[in-house]
């Protein structure tokens, strides 16, 4: 119980954080700027609902800890590969 608790204080705690550097690299409006990083986190709840329905239905139970592992890898390419984007666009 107690690690669920430090889990979600965790997660959510990134939020205004991702906020701010959203606002601050934005070519848009502050108002359409700040609506997307809500818009991304409820994108990636359907998202993982509904990729998780899917792996249970065609795959089973049993699969899910492994389609898990592999979006969590995937994630992870897709954040050193952005990191890397942005160190070159600074070094340019």
């Amino acid at each position: 119980m107690a690690g669920d608790f430090n889990w979600g204080i965790a997660a959510f705690a990134v939020m205004p954080e991702l906020q701010v550097r959203i606002m601050n690299l934005a070519g848009a409006p502050p108002a359409l700027a700040s609506t997307s990083n809500h818009s991304v986190a409820n994108l990636g709840n359907a998202g993982g609902a509904y990729i998780g329905g899917f792996v249970i239905t065609h795959m089973g139970l049993t699969s899910l800890p492994w389609a898990g592992a592999m979006l969590v890898g995937f994630g992870l390419i897709l954040v050193l590969a952005s990191y890397r984007l942005e160190r070159k666009e600074e070094t340019v």
